[in-house]
């Protein structure tokens, strides 16, 4: 069985090409954990259409530094059938740059 994530909407803060500034990002890993294969990070309103795992599991960590304010991400997933054991996880990071 494989995750598809798919964006309803997408606008966050610009991280240049590649989102190579660490400003806002979301990060898609095809598995559990951030140790697992990193999918893709995106930024601004350049995302796929539709992103696959290769597995049962898909993790997605959204992270701000709080500078600038976007509409931000709207996503939802489902499963090509199989195995029931489906997860997703999303996670959130706040980094405060000020200090």
């Amino acid at each position: 069985m494989q995750v598809i994530l798919y964006w309803r909407d997408f606008q966050l803060e610009s991280g240049g090409f590649e989102c190579q500034f660490d400003w806002d990002n979301v990060k898609v890993y095809d598995g559990p954990d951030e140790s697992s294969p990193l999918i893709g990070t995106y930024c601004g309103t350049d995302v796929p259409q539709f992103i696959r795992s290769n597995g049962v599991n898909m993790l997605v960590v959204f992270k701000s530094d709080f500078s600038l304010t976007f509409r931000g991400f709207e996503a939802a997933y489902y499963n090509i059938p199989g195995k029931n054991n489906l997860r997703v996880t999303f996670f959130a990071m706040f980094c405060d740059n000020s200090l």
